[in-house]
Order: C-alpha cells, then structure tokens, then sequence
C-alpha cells in the first residue's frame, strides 16, 4: 500500500522542482555524500531540484555540514528513517533515483519505476543499463554521476522512457516464477555436469 506522502513534499517546496531520492543507512561505506556532490552539477546548471535523502545513520551529521557547505542546505532533505508505505508513496512524486552504492533499496525504487544514476560497482549492473533502465557511471567518480543526473533531469521523455524499462528489468528481476525457472536450470546443470564448480 502506498502511503499518500503529498503533504510532506509539499512542506520540503519538492512538488514543482525536479525530485531526486537517495535510499540508504547514512554510513561511511554507503558513498551518500556523493548524491550531494554530485548534485552540484544541477546546481551550478540552474536546476531546480530538490535531493531527498532516506535513512539514518552516523553520518548524518557530517552530511549535514557537506550541504552547509556547499551551500545545498534548500536543496537536500534529510527525511530520516522512514515506513516502507512511506518510500512507496514517495516513489509516486520522485523523478531519480540516486543509488551509489545500495542493496534492496535498488530494486524496490526500481519496481516502483524510478530510472536509476548508479556507479558501476557490486551488482548494480544487473539492473542498471545505461541508456535504458538509467546510468551507470565509473565507481566513485560523482562527477560524472552529477552529469548523468542533468542529463536525465534535462530530458522528461527520457526520463519516461526508463521508468517503464527499469520497472519491467526489475519485475522481470523480482519474478518468483523466473528466480525458481533459473534456479531450476542451474541445479538441472549441476547435475548433468553442464555446470561445473570450480574451487
């Protein structure tokens, strides 16, 4: 069920301005200030934009001062630890999805059809196909991520385009049905000696 979070975009001023969303625990590991750096780009392009970012965790407070100090204080809300109702009604009102290094958060913003600006790191080239279902940038290069972001916020039909690519990628990712066929095809391979396990 997705909660219907309106009144809150409507109090961050992230109704009418391009929507960003980074899901993730607030953590050294997790690149989250990257989405901050990388948002400069869009600033310094004139966008209007607002970066929302969902979590907690113990680097909330240095995020903080990196807006303050890159003077992005108006465009990045610190939501904090929110419902999963709560990021699914989000997912309504969103336009990106920041995902420099993230796990489940990927693909549930995926199912909800929220193109993806992704470093190429892990296992977030399974889902994220540039030109298609997002952008896949170099690892820990937020330069080139900030430029993908423009590039997506500066072409609605783009954008549109994605949102159905990555929404069908991870249904077809998420599939029960698909995730037991190949797991059927892998255990048939083993067997057979088609597959062999290498130690």
């Amino acid at each position: 069920l997705r909660q219907n979070v309106k009144n809150d975009f409507e109090m961050w001023g992230a109704i009418n301005s391009t929507v960003l969303i980074c899901i993730s625990r607030l953590e050294v590991s997790k690149m989250v200030d990257h989405s901050i750096l990388a948002s400069k780009t869009l600033r310094d392009a004139g966008v209007d934009f607002k970066l929302i970012l969902v979590g907690d965790g113990r680097e909330s407070d240095n995020l903080k001062s990196l807006a303050q100090k890159e003077g992005l204080v108006d465009q990045v809300i610190f939501a904090g630890n929110r419902s999963q109702a709560w990021i699914a009604g989000a997912f309504n009102l969103v336009d990106i999805n920041v995902a420099p290094l993230c796990g489940r958060s990927l693909l549930e913003a995926s199912l909800g059809g929220l193109p993806a600006v992704s470093y190429d790191v892990d296992w977030h080239s399974e889902i994220v196909i540039s030109g298609s279902t997002g952008f896949l940038v170099p690892n820990l290069d937020y330069s080139e991520m900030g430029k993908a972001i423009l590039a997506l916020c500066s072409d609605q039909d783009l954008r549109r385009k994605m949102a159905v690519s990555m929404q069908q990628k991870a249904l077809d990712l998420a599939s029960p049905e698909k995730i037991a066929q190949r797991q059927r095809g892998i255990y048939q391979g083993l067997i057979s000696g088609r597959i062999k396990i290498e130690n």
